[in-house]
């Protein structure tokens, strides 16, 4: 009777503290977890993957042991561990972002490329255009400038190189007065770099991507850019000798040989335009009467052409804002450039954009400067659609002094 009353006793009192002691467990790692995750997504903590192959956005990736490089799939608090978890080698893993997790290496979750390391907030800008319209020109000047501007905006500017990146050698050959070798993938191609306020704790991680414009004319290679899905916004890369109109204007003005120099995008804008709608359609799952809730940026390339400055660039603006003090910078720009559409027939591609896209804005720039083969480029305005569409469709950072200067 007493072993019986003895046992009943003490297995009713180790019963009790062991309960006590998981239920307090299970409470610390479920608060903790909350709290990690909470706090993930009001900062909006996440990574874009870089791999052709995926091209999708995740927020919890696969975290390697460093001493082991095993694969830890779930590292958040659990009751295998609240602060750290123990890999079967022996190590304690950090389980939040407040203890570190951040600082190991890690993986994309679908396909597991190597993640960009850290924590950081990230933005994904595809831009558009067809064939030889400059989209690589513009891309590796734009994000060259944005670097060279940084300090003077109040921003910590920092390039992250990825597999197949080509930014280093690009800025080169521009240096050199040589243009960028033409972008042949059918898949997106990234470049990256982090921009941040110097005061800022967590960065952001922007990645702008450059494709081929012939995929334009592919719907089949279009649907598999899985990356549209996840953009944040875009920008659409127009050179001005692809409208028609225009392009015949301008051969009666120049000489065989100096038109052949402007090495003119033959692939009409509406045809990009409508490749990049059916797409998202696709993607979105929106009929065709719906917006896209997307920010859509359309950026005039080439501006160092004849006479072009004076009609939609930097001197038009200028000009037109002398005489409408109570314009901003990008109004008049807009009413510029799509003056400069009508005029020359591309009312479809117009009434299209801004019919389809929650908003769109209008730019003007030279990524070239000059057509002087050997001779240094010298951009023109380059960084400021890249920097507007990072400003409008990033709540982190806050350029809005910016756009009311007469650039």
């Amino acid at each position: 009777v007493f072993g019986t009353l003895f046992t009943a006793i003490f297995s009713t009192i180790h019963i009790v503290l062991l309960f006590a002691l998981m239920i307090a467990v299970y409470i610390g790692f479920v608060v903790l977890k909350f709290i990690d995750t909470v706090f993930c997504l009001i900062k909006g903590l996440s990574n874009n993957c870089y791999n052709p192959g995926c091209e999708r956005k995740f927020r919890l990736p696969i975290y390697v042991c460093p001493k082991c490089h095993v694969y830890h799939h779930y590292l958040v608090p659990s009751k295998y561990g609240i602060l750290t978890r123990k890999c079967n080698c022996g190590e304690l893993l950090p389980t939040t972002f407040f203890n570190g997790r951040q600082k190991l290496d890690s993986l994309c979750p679908h396909c597991q490329t190597p993640a960009i390391k850290g924590a950081h907030r990230s933005l994904l800008i595809p831009v558009v255009g067809g064939a030889n319209a400059g989209k690589t020109c513009y891309v590796t000047m734009a994000i060259n400038q944005i670097e060279n501007k940084a300090e003077d905006l109040g921003l910590d500017f920092e390039y992250q190189y990825v597999s197949g990146d080509e930014y280093k050698e690009n800025t080169k050959r521009m240096e050199s007065g040589l243009c960028p070798q033409k972008t042949n993938d059918l898949a997106f191609k990234y470049y990256n770099f982090f921009l941040s306020h110097k005061d800022d704790k967590i960065r952001n991680l922007i990645s702008v991507c450059d494709i081929a414009g012939e995929v334009f004319a592919n719907q089949e290679a279009m649907i598999r850019q899985q990356g549209y899905r996840f953009a944040d916004g875009m920008i659409v890369v127009i050179d001005p000798l692809s409208i028609t109109e225009f392009k015949n204007e301008l051969k009666k003005e120049l000489t065989p040989q100096d038109f052949q120099a402007l090495n003119a995008s033959t692939q009409p804008i509406d045809e990009v335009l409508s490749g990049l709608i059916n797409t998202m359609e696709s993607l979105y799952h929106v009929d065709a009467k719906s917006t896209i809730k997307k920010t859509m940026v359309v950026v005039f390339t080439k501006c160092d052409i004849q006479g072009l400055d004076e009609r939609i660039g930097a001197a038009a603006i200028n000009e037109y804002l002398k005489q409408h003090e109570d314009v901003s910078f990008c109004d008049a720009s807009n009413v510029l450039c799509e003056r400069f559409l009508v005029e020359y027939g591309e009312n479809s591609f117009l009434n299209t954009v801004k019919g389809k896209f929650s908003e769109v804005q209008f730019f003007t720039c030279s990524a070239l400067g000059h057509n002087d083969s050997g001779k240094k480029f010298s951009a023109v305005n380059v960084e400021q659609p890249l920097l507007w569409l990072i400003d409008k469709t990033s709540a982190a950072i806050d350029l809005s002094t910016v756009w009311g200067k007469k650039l």
